[in-house]
C-alpha cells in the first residue's frame, strides 16, 4: 500500500487544495483541514495502522471529497478487507470529472483486482413476513435485495432478523470470494410488547374476579337454598306438632261436648235397679 500512496501523495495533497466543496463554496479552513488529515492518514497507512488511516481518510473526504482522497481510502478499506467498500469508493473515482485519466485508470486497475475477492450472500427466511429487516454485521439490508444474491466481504457475517426492536432470528454464515452463500434464518413466532403484555395481565385479571364474583354468587345461592331447605323442615315438622296436638284438643273438647249434651241415665236401666213393690190397688184388679 505504501507504493501506492507515495505515487498519489503529491498529486492527492494539490488536489485538495484545489478541490472545491459539493455545495460550490470554497472554504480555506476546511481545506486546510482536509489536507491536514489527509496526510495524517499516509503516515499511519505507512506505519501499517490501517483503520485509523481509513479514519483519516473519510474525515478528510467528508471536508473535502477529492479523487486521490476516496482512492487512498479505498486503499485502506482494502487492507482491512473491507472490499465493497472499497471498491466502491474506487468507482466514485472513475465517475469523477475532476479525477485526472491517470487517476481513474488507476481506480479502474485496482477496482479489477478487488472484484473476485468478493463473495455474495442470498438470505432466505422462514417464514418470512412483511415488516422484517435483515441485517448483515449490524447493517440494515435494502429491502430490494432481499431474496438476492448480493455482495458481500469475504470471511465470518452474524445474520440477524429484527421485528421492530425484537431480535426474531439469527444465524452465521461464512463468506467465500468469488463464490455465492446462501443461508436460511429461521424467524421465530411474534413475542407480545410490553403494552400487549400488560394488557393481557389486565384481561386475566377481570377474568379472576369475574369468576372469584361468579363462585361468591354460587355459594351465596346455595346457602340461601339450605337455609329455606331448613325453614321449611322446621316448619313442617313444627305444623306437623301442632296438628297432633291440635288433633287431641279438637277430640277432647268433641268427648266433652257430647258427655255434656247426653241425657242422664235411667236407674232402671242399671242393672242395680230393685223396682219397689206395688202398693195399693188398681182399680178392677186384685192384687
Amino acid at each position: 500500500m505504501a507504493s501506492r500512496l507515495l505515487a498519489f501523495l503529491i498529486v492527492a495533497l494539490a488536489s485538495v487544495s484545489a478541490a472545491q466543496p459539493r455545495n460550490g463554496r470554497p472554504d480555506e479552513a476546511q481545506t486546510a483541514a482536509a489536507r491536514a488529515l489527509f496526510g495524517e492518514g499516509v503516515q499511519l497507512a505507512h506505519a501499517g495502522d490501517h483503520a485509523a488511516a481509513a479514519d483519516r481518510f473519510e474525515r478528510a473526504l467528508e471536508l473535502r471529497w477529492a479523487p486521490p482522497i476516496a482512492h487512498n481510502l479505498a486503499e485502506a478499506l482494502a487492507q482491512l478487507g473491507r472490499y465493497v467498500e472499497a471498491i466502491e469508493h474506487l468507482r466514485s473515482v472513475e465517475r469523477s470529472a475532476e479525477a485526472t485519466d491517470d487517476v481513474k485508470a488507476t481506480a479502474a486497475e485496482r477496482r479489477l483486482e478487488l472484484e473476485p475477492m468478493v463473495g455474495r450472500l442470498r438470505v432466505t427466511l422462514a417464514p418470512d413476513e412483511p415488516g422484517l429487516e435483515i441485517r448483515v454485521d449490524g447493517r440494515a439490508l435494502p429491502a430490494a435485495l432481499r431474496g438476492m444474491a448480493f455482495p458481500v466481504d469475504p470471511g465470518g457475517r452474524v445474520v440477524t432478523v429484527h421485528r421492530g426492536a425484537q431480535e426474531a432470528g439469527r444465524t452465521n454464515a461464512t463468506v467465500v470470494a468469488a463464490t455465492e452463500t446462501n443461508v436460511y434464518v429461521e424467524v421465530a413466532p411474534q413475542l407480545p410488547t410490553p403494552e400487549e403484555l400488560a394488557a393481557e395481565e389486565e384481561r386475566r385479571r377481570a377474568l379472576e374476579e369475574a369468576e372469584r364474583a361468579r363462585l361468591d354468587a354460587e355459594q351465596a345461592r346455595v346457602e340461601a337454598e339450605r337455609a329455606e331447605a331448613a325453614r321449611t323442615t322446621r316448619r313442617r315438622r313444627l305444623g306437623g306438632g301442632l296438628g297432633a296436638a291440635g288433633a287431641v284438643v279438637v277430640g277432647a273438647i268433641v268427648l266433652g261436648i257430647a258427655l255434656a249434651l247426653r241425657p242422664e241415665a235411667d236407674p232402671r236401666l242399671d242393672g242395680n235397679f230393685d223396682p219397689p213393690r206395688l202398693q195399693g190397688r188398681v182399680e178392677g184388679v186384685m192384687p
